[in-house]
């Protein structure tokens, strides 16, 4: 998360020369904390260099931990102690975040946000850190308290413009906002936020005579158009900005965009066509051309014009191949066109291409899966074994190690997904328990005990196994929120015997 190291070492850099201008006068207190923070720091320089070996981790996170408590009653007291605890603070947050230790690294986050007084920065950082976190946690309503925060705070008319110095990204948090918003179902509140949006946007287009500034708040003006689905609004900011910025990394970047209006807005995908023809043609080294291939192609899919796509798709794959994306994304395609064909031997060709050549996308998870779901729906029992065997090898080799956390954590789903699919629900519950105790730092799969419980109480009519699983959540997690749930079901299933 990039937002972290970003706001962190500008905090290091001021705590390094507040500490050497404080410490010159004499050591104490200051000096001892100064010291401390340089050997935590060195400690998290080696555990870089270990790969967060475990132990080195839980060193160096009882380093900072130790610089907190030991100075934070003299954070007021002694100049420069302040900045050295903010520091080690944010720092340990952001080491937590990179070792998986999600809500510890919210928490410590929201410590830094609740230091009213504290260096402006800083508190910028770790409000809207928490606010992301949170999301990730899929905390919304403490997501939505700290980006509002956020907001109030930083994005008043007298200080949005300093706070898009901070950071960038930080002008689209109202257009965040907005979208957790309308994830919810509350429409009438998302187009609340993005209302106010417009209207920080608007007023810092009128108000800056900083040139980059005015140009990425009419960007983020642009997406709040879009996001609101006010279509002919955008696509009159396109054409002022199309005006404006005609160099040749906006231009395809507005001409895709205008290109979205009339696809998903305007119901006029046959007007996109030249748009993205025009970035395929004229850009062909911009970020937007694959994307556009990829819409342009699925434009001809949808309107039956299958050669036409077909060859796109083809294109894509023999001159862009390394581009995983794109690539998976027309694999995919190729195998469905194929499908649509009633072709099943050329469908199932581009199904293995997807997932043996592109097996850590979202469409490499599906393909096997696909070609499952294909045998079971012609009842052929024989197959459709061969075929979940072939997809569950196909994901074991995806939970290895030779891959990301985040691609094993996919594929484990993918392996539940595949065992409740095939009606194998004993199997899809005992791996959901075992998840927890294999990822400890996942905490998104402590929720697994309550999709289990249900499982046992819903597909295998085992409501004792259920309350049983439902009670070792209530013990493995107190006063997290997944217990108060746990202890909801085990009520509602007592109530109904």
């Amino acid at each position: 998360m990039k937002i972290l190291t970003q706001g962190i070492s500008t905090i290091i850099i001021l705590a390094m020369l507040s500490v050497m201008a404080a410490s010159c006068g004499g050591g104490g207190d200051l000096y001892d904390a100064e010291k401390d923070l340089f050997n935590a720091r060195k400690m998290n320089r080696e555990l870089v260099v270990a790969s967060m070996n475990r132990e080195f981790l839980t060193r160096t996170l009882a380093a900072y931990r130790g610089i907190v408590d030991k100075y934070e009653d003299k954070r007021g007291n002694i100049e420069g102690m302040e900045m050295i605890v903010v520091s080690a603070l944010m720092e340990l947050a952001e080491l937590e975040f990179r070792a998986g230790m999600i809500e510890e690294a919210r928490n410590d986050f929201a410590v830094v946000a609740d230091m009213k007084e504290t260096i402006t920065e800083a508190r910028a950082n770790a409000i809207w850190s928490a606010g992301y976190i949170s999301l990730e946690l899929d905390d919304y309503a403490s997501s939505l308290r700290f980006f509002e925060m956020f907001v109030s705070e930083y994005l008043t008319p007298d200080k949005a413009e300093a706070t898009f110095h901070m950071n960038s990204r930080y002008l689209v948090t109202p257009v965040r906002i907005a979208g957790i918003h309308s994830n919810l179902g509350a429409e009438k509140d998302s187009g609340r936020w993005l209302g106010k949006a417009e209207k920080i946007f608007n007023d810092l287009i009128a108000s800056s005579t900083d040139s980059l500034l005015v140009r990425e708040t009419r960007y983020n003006l642009l997406t709040a158009l879009l996001q609101g689905k006010k279509w002919n609004e955008a696509r009159t900011t396109i054409a002022g900005m199309k005006q404006l910025y005609r160099n040749p990394s906006d231009i395809p970047s507005l001409l895709f965009l205008e290109s979205r209006t009339l696809t998903e807005g305007l119901g006029r995908p046959e007007r996109a066509i030249p748009l993205l023809k025009e970035i395929i043609d004229e850009y062909p080294d911009s970020h937007q051309t694959l994307p556009a291939m990829i819409d342009i192609a699925g434009i001809y899919f949808t309107r039956g014009e299958l050669r036409k796509a077909e060859k796109i798709y083809n294109e894509i794959i023999e001159e862009h191949g390394g581009v995983t994306a794109q690539a998976a994304e027309a694999a995919w395609q190729l195998a469905r066109i194929a499908e649509s064909e009633n072709d099943w031997v050329s469908a199932a060709l581009h199904y293995k291409l997807t997932y043996t050549h592109y097996p850590a996308t979202i469409q490499g998870m599906e393909a096997p899966l696909r070609i499952v779901t294909h045998f079971r729906e012609l009842g052929e029992k024989e197959a459709t074994t061969s075929a979940f065997d072939r997809a569950m090898e196909q994901f074991k080799k995806l939970i290895s190690d030779q891959y990301n956390k985040s691609i094993r954590i996919l594929a484990e789903e993918y392996i539940v997904r595949a065992f409740s699919e095939d009606g194998r629900w004993d199997e899809a519950a005992e791996h959901l328990l075992g998840l927890p105790a294999k990822y400890p730092d996942y905490h998104k799969f402590r929720g697994n005990y309550l999709l289990a419980a249900s499982i046992f109480e819903k597909e295998l009519g085992d409501k004792d196994r259920a309350t049983e699983i439902l009670t070792e959540c209530i013990g493995k997690y107190p006063d997290s929120g997944i217990d108060a749930e746990a202890q909801k079901q085990i009520d509602r299933i007592r109530d109904s015997r």
